[in-house]
């Protein structure tokens, strides 16, 4: 109940047309509410740092998420972004659990870890799906696993197109229980640094003119509900992926860490900086600590921006400053420790 009164609170302190965030807080779909809840909290972010903002603004024909105003009269605009899953993935998860469910109507002492699921296509589109022939043979297999130890094994079915990898955790339980107690996720058709550069990359083509309005524009990327994104994954999309150069003479000397080509907020195949109309993108993840809830907050600069996001406005947070930037290269530096809770929602 505190958590509901809360965002109905934040909500009603918005200052703008909100028609369109009321439905996506009210949608039973996790990903429209996840994302209503991410402006939501980017919002309260600029609150307690005493900055005034507006909502949806309208700015030459289109809407960004914010148009914010510190009390030193700094203005920036500030665009949302939830990530998600995939939603091809998102339907190979539910067809995975879908196959857990099955399995666990086999009660055993014996605890199996799901490891890797192979699907026919139609199980992707939630055609009807018989799975009932595993069981007898998943069943048969534990009754052959010795306490203890850790087994594994493939059980295929391939006149459906199945195959299952299991193992076994080493611990029997004490009774005898639904038997998956873990699920390994689809693996990586694309990877999590791949999907953040493509949603920035839409973000920046859709509002980056705000850099032509004198405007700096930065983007709030918020860890959605079910999509694994870390830091380390948005700083490879932002500045490229790290790769390590060993001398070719088998010398002493060091190898050598870089950023390989392809960031967001590096060199195109032209030698110029790209995507210079987004200012910054700030990694935003939601604590919970106490019955209170924090936002956790991180910021990259882009070097090369067009309009510059002062550095003074975010005193406190850690921000990734750029420093020694020529006309073709440069460096950053964290300019703080990382906080574990960060900016507190009231």
């Amino acid at each position: 109940m505190q958590e509901i009164e809360r965002i109905e609170r934040w909500y009603l302190e918005l200052k703008g047309s909100r028609r369109g965030l009321l439905g996506r807080l009210r949608s039973c779909e996790p990903r429209g509410f996840w994302a209503g809840l991410s402006e939501l909290m980017t919002f309260r972010i600029f609150a307690e740092r005493g900055w005034s903002s507006q909502y949806e603004p309208r700015l030459d024909g289109k809407t960004p998420d914010f148009l914010v105003q510190s009390p030193n009269s700094s203005r920036f605009v500030a665009e949302v972004l939830t990530a998600f899953q995939d939603p091809q993935e998102e339907k190979g998860e539910a067809a995975i659990y879908n196959v857990a469910s099955v399995l666990n109507q086999i009660c055993h002492r014996s605890s199996v870890m799901l490891e890797e699921v192979t699907l026919p296509e139609r199980a992707f589109s939630f055609e009807p799906l018989s799975l009932e022939p595993l069981l007898p043979r998943v069943r048969a297999w534990l009754d052959q696993c010795k306490p203890g130890r850790s087994h594994k094994t493939t059980i295929s079915l391939p006149e459906i197109g199945i195959s299952l990898k299991l193992s076994t955790f080493k611990n029997p339980l004490p009774v005898p229980a639904p038997i998956v107690q873990g699920v390994m996720g689809l693996g990586g058709k694309i990877t999590s640094t791949d999907r953040i550069q493509n949603a920035i990359q839409k973000k920046v083509d859709t509002y980056g003119y705000v850099a032509s309005l004198d405007l700096p524009l930065v983007l709030f990327l918020w860890q959605g509900h079910w999509f694994k994104v870390t830091y380390t994954s948005l700083e490879w999309a932002l500045f490229g992926r790290l790769q390590v150069h060993f001398p070719r003479d088998h010398s002493s000397t060091p190898a050598v860490w870089s950023h390989a080509p392809g960031g967001l907020f590096t060199f195109g195949e032209n030698g110029l900086p790209r995507n210079t109309n987004l200012s910054a993108v700030a990694y935003c993840s939601r604590v919970w600590h106490r019955r209170r809830v924090y936002a956790r907050v991180q910021i990259y600069h882009h070097p090369y921006a067009d309009q510059r996001l002062p550095l003074p406005l975010f005193r406190g947070t850690p921000q990734y400053v750029p420093c020694d930037v020529t006309q073709d290269k440069f460096s950053c530096r964290w300019d703080r420790s990382h906080r574990k809770r960060g900016i507190l929602l009231h």
